[in-house]
């Protein structure tokens, strides 16, 4: 059976009003507050995050979260660790990272956000340099600090910069939330970050094959892999994991079929993973737009990549 895991836009609480100073409330802050206390109630687990990041917050502690072995820290407001909390790796996911990841020396993390999958493929591959790439200057300072407070500094090679199908640089849109930011073609909230692709990045830094490509880019994962046929045409990419979501792929002008045709380009597959990590069918074409999810692909007839149990 498919796991639909989840919806990203409804698990939160609206921007910016989590930390609202009473000058400045107004109607429409009223309103948010209102909409947020409403959703807290409603959901035990966000209401009792929501009371320890406060808790800490106002006994002048900086919030931190406890996922798996890592501690992680440096969200600019509860929205981003309320996130980061959510959207950690599932049992599903934790098995097919574990086989995936099983004597693998090279990881490319591309979008790695506060490093809380990037730590748990360092565990996972104790053997493993990981590079991992975060565009936005602010995540980025969070990342290499938990990269450090977590003693993977000598493992992880944290690179400020998208990863995309051209090398140069490319707008990149602050959304107010950490885990939506994203790659834009311009307009407001907008600056200008480095970009590269996998094919240069490994091409300048010695690699010669990826064990394990993970890409989370908010709707960019297409360009990301452009980026990389070079890698993927010589099969020196041996497997990976790649959000899942026809909402953001829409914004680039692409669909999950797009996807799967570049993946059967060069011999390779996209696939749902199951319970205990193991492939259990083909990414369905007709998922709606606001399905958020992570799947697997490896080379069609895998000889390397482990990914059952």
């Amino acid at each position: 059976m498919v796991r639909f895991v989840r919806i990203r836009r409804s698990a939160g609480l609206i921007p910016g009003t989590d930390d609202l100073d009473p000058a400045e409330f107004d109607v429409k802050s009223l309103a948010h507050l209102a909409r947020n206390a409403s959703t807290a109630l409603r959901d035990p687990e966000i209401l009792q995050r929501w009371i320890r990041y406060q808790w800490a917050a106002r006994t002048g502690h900086e919030p931190a979260l406890r996922i798996g072995a890592g501690i992680f820290r440096g969200f600019p407001h509860f929205n981003a660790y309320l996130g980061a909390w959510k959207y950690r790796p599932d049992d599903a996911e934790r098995h097919f990272l574990a086989c995936s990841l099983r004597g693998a020396k090279t990881v490319l993390d591309v979008g790695a956000n506060f490093g809380v999958l990037t730590a748990l493929m360092c565990e996972l591959a104790p053997d493993a340099q990981v590079y991992a790439f975060e565009p936005h200057p602010q995540t980025f300072a969070a990342l290499q600090r938990n990269t450090g407070s977590n003693a993977l500094a000598a493992r992880v090679h944290c690179v400020q910069g998208a990863v995309g199908a051209s090398v140069g640089t490319t707008a990149f849109l602050d959304t107010g939330a950490p885990a939506t930011n994203r790659i834009v073609s311009g307009g407001d909230h907008t600056f200008q970050v480095a970009l590269t692709t996998v094919d240069v990045f490994c091409q300048e830094h010695r690699l010669s094959s990826v064990d394990f490509l993970k890409i989370d880019v908010e709707g960019a994962e297409r360009n990301v892999l452009a980026g990389a046929a070079g890698m993927f045409g010589r099969r020196l990419i041996r497997c990976g994991m790649i959000e899942i979501c026809p909402g953001n792929l829409k914004q680039f002008g692409k669909k999950v079929d797009d996807l799967h045709a570049f993946f059967a380009t060069y011999g390779y597959e996209l696939f749902w993973f199951g319970a205990d990590g193991g492939p259990i069918g083909a990414v369905p074409l007709d998922l709606p737009e606001s399905f958020l999810g992570n799947a697997g692909f490896r080379p069609a007839q895998p000889e390397s990549c482990e990914t059952s149990s």
